[in-house]
């Protein structure tokens, strides 16, 4: 069982809860979870029985990618309406998406700089002081 990212975390711990009984619990999570960034599965994903039986799935939906990331098939399989060939196909399935999301990300890192030498860009300030003591320029020494 993988937890690849928050929102499948919450997931999963809504399903505990819901399973143990602590609907207050499972719905805490089940909020957080949809309150996480997610990529929508398109409707139809494989193909549309199990478009439907995932994004229906009681008691929490697997409506994103990232829902599904780590997933396996036994614990696809307990979903009505999806059996192991079809489990399969998501694993595959969303395995490559997560491939091609994949070459995007580095850039997508913010302020550290992209290593060409430009100057003035984030990440090209030096660290510390640039000047020994005494070399201040403020009078000091």
């Amino acid at each position: 069982m993988g937890l690849a990212t928050f929102r499948r975390y919450r997931a999963m711990k809504a399903r505990q809860a819901a399973r143990e009984g602590r609907t207050a619990v499972a719905m805490a999570f089940e909020a957080k979870r949809r309150a996480s960034p997610g990529t929508p599965l398109p409707a139809g994903f494989i193909n549309a029985r199990t478009y439907e039986a995932l994004t229906k799935a009681a008691p929490v939906p697997y409506d994103t990618y990232e829902d599904l990331i780590g997933a396996t098939e036994q614990e696809l399989v307990q979903i009505p309406g999806i059996g192991a060939s079809t489990a399969r196909k998501i694993i595959a399935a969303v395995k490559e998406w997560a491939a091609q999301q994949a070459p995007g990300a580095p850039e997508t890192g913010g302020d550290e700089g992209d290593g060409s030498g430009t100057p003035g860009e984030a990440g090209d300030e030096p660290q510390g002081p640039a000047e020994g003591p005494g070399d201040g320029g403020d009078g000091s020494e």
